[in-house]
């Protein structure tokens, strides 16, 4: 998170952001899905990790500890991806980014 003039401004990243990178940077990259087991059962981004929003803060420094690395958190639309990306900042992660729209909007750009 980013404060400006008292303002906090989020690292976000857009769907077409996120298709668009090339091949070889989303190889690196680390994409968490937060969305509960349910939703995950109805479909993911391919390359994601499921690590419901409740489970998060216990276990991601174990499954995930490399706090430099470029991650992508999404849920259905935005919100719980949203409150993770804070949860890993205040834990270290410094490349935690919020997928805008979460797998809604991901959903109409690859469907």
């Amino acid at each position: 998170i980013l404060i400006v003039n008292g303002l906090l401004y989020m690292k976000n990243m857009t769907v077409p952001e996120f298709l668009a990178q090339s091949d070889a940077v989303r190889h690196e990259q680390l994409v968490i899905d937060v969305r509960e087991l349910d939703e995950w059962e109805d479909g993911f981004i391919p390359t994601a990790h499921h690590m419901p929003l409740g489970e998060l803060a216990h276990v991601v420094e174990k499954k995930f500890p490399n706090k430099q690395a470029d991650i992508v958190v999404y849920c259905a639309s935005g919100g719980r991806s949203r409150r993770a990306v804070q949860a890993m900042e205040m834990l270290g992660y410094t490349h935690a980014k919020n997928l805008d729209g979460g797998y809604f909007v991901y959903q109409m750009y690859t469907r």
